[in-house]
């Protein structure tokens, strides 16, 4: 195998260091841009919105007119999720939608962005959430939530927090 001259291999790593320092300074950028997100969803999910007037609470400060409650008055289950093997083309065949985290793209999820049959839930991690529950990214994406309006088979960074009705 012959190389190119110095001249030209000096070049292609000039080249390609380049790309790796706007690599690294894109991947600062995006982890900069995780924390100011948590920062925010921290102070919206506490202080709220527009409020002047705060109380003490057991989970700390909150706007005075938010009750505190804990889950179990309105959430029945917590329920994880996972992923049916890529490996197994069979298993993404079927009428049972499935997601991740990625497809929270608005506050309603009315489909998912594959379909998977009832093999593919009963060999993997994955489970079925029902319709109009509460699906929060808890891996990839944190803090995205949804409601998602069918029955969906969710992947490992999605939790179903089951609503009570």
């Amino acid at each position: 195998m012959q190389l190119p001259p110095i001249k030209e291999q000096t070049a292609i790593a000039n080249i390609l260091s380049t790309v790796d320092y706007a690599i690294q300074k894109a991947d600062e950028a995006i982890q900069k841009t995780e924390r100011i997100k948590q920062d925010m969803l921290q102070k919206l999910f506490t202080e709220g919105i527009g409020h002047a007037e705060f109380k003490e609470t057991k989970i700390g400060r909150i706007p005075k007119d938010w009750e505190a409650k804990k889950r179990s008055n309105f959430v029945i289950d917590a329920v994880g999720g996972g992923t049916p093997s890529t490996k197994n083309d069979s298993y993404w065949t079927g009428d049972i939608h499935w997601m991740t985290s990625a497809n929270i793209n608005a506050k309603e999820v009315f489909k998912g962005q594959r379909m998977v049959n009832s093999e593919a839930v009963k060999n993997s991690a994955t489970n079925i959430i029902p319709k109009n529950s509460l699906l929060v990214a808890t891996r990839v994406g944190i803090g995205k939530v949804c409601i998602n309006r069918v029955d969906i088979a969710i992947s490992q960074d999605l939790t179903g927090l089951i609503i009570i009705r």
